[in-house]
């Protein structure tokens, strides 16, 4: 961690994008100086919850957080944050390609309006219809235990 470095250059620093240790690891960074901005993930930070443990602590700094990547959970906890302020969306694909659809959901849950918003899913739980063939293509083990009491505990 280059300690000051928000504090030595001009240009705002967002990082942490791929460093694990949930609030922790921002709060570290942002009390020394090393970032202006911080960025979380559902898929890699401990799902919405931790996300919005990240926004607590770094909101606790006076300072913003930028979700990485797009997708109905990012919206849903966008929608529910003081302090981001940039949605990323990922306009084109090498592969031409929808990205957000093929991610395992019916249709893409992210549509930019004219205006350039994008509206948050209102169904029931994330919003979005998920696409269970291509859960079920993925899935590695299918295992249910339905014996009682397996664990030993009375």
């Amino acid at each position: 961690m280059a300690r000051g470095l928000a504090r030595d250059l001009d240009t705002p620093i967002l990082g942490v994008e791929h460093v694990r240790g949930g609030p922790f690891t921002r709060v570290n960074h942002l009390a020394s100086e090393a970032l202006d901005l911080a960025r979380a993930d559902a898929h890699l930070d401990g799902g919405i919850t931790g996300v919005m443990k990240i926004a607590h602590a770094v909101e606790a700094f006076g300072r913003d957080v930028e979700l990485h990547v797009g997708g109905p959970a990012h919206l849903h906890c966008m929608s529910a944050m003081r302090n981001t302020n940039y949605y990323e969306h990922g306009l084109l694909h090498p592969a031409g390609i929808e990205w957000m659809s093929a991610q395992g959901f019916v249709e893409s849950p992210e549509r930019v309006t004219d205006d350039g918003t994008v509206s948050i899913p209102d169904g029931p739980g994330l919003g979005v219809e998920i696409d269970w063939e291509f859960v079920d293509d993925r899935l590695t083990n299918h295992e249910v235990i339905d014996e009682p009491l397996v664990s030993g505990l009375a």
